[in-house]
C-alpha cells in the first residue's frame, strides 16, 4: 500500500513550478497550497488525486489546510 502525502509534501516532492506546468495551475496559486494560506477547489483536488497516481487522497489535501484554520 502506497503512503499517502499532505498536499505541501508533494508538492515539495514536485516542485512548485514543475506541478503547476503539470496540472496547468498558477504557480502562485501552487505556491498558496503549500504554505497553507489557501485550499484548492474541489475540481482541481480531483485533478491533484488523479495526477498524484494515489499519493494524494482528499484527506491529504484539505485536512493540512483545515488544521492551519483550527489553530
Amino acid at each position: 500500500m502506497q503512503k499517502t502525502l499532505s498536499l505541501p509534501e508533494f508538492i515539495n516532492s514536485h516542485g512548485v513550478r514543475q506541478l503547476s506546468r503539470d496540472i496547468n495551475i498558477d504557480h502562485v496559486t501552487v505556491h498558496y497550497w503549500k504554505h497553507l494560506k489557501s485550499a484548492p477547489r474541489p475540481e482541481t483536488a480531483l485533478k491533484l488525486i488523479k495526477f498524484s497516481k494515489g499519493k494524494l487522497n482528499w484527506e491529504s489535501v484539505y485536512a493540512p489546510y483545515a488544521k492551519s484554520r483550527t489553530k
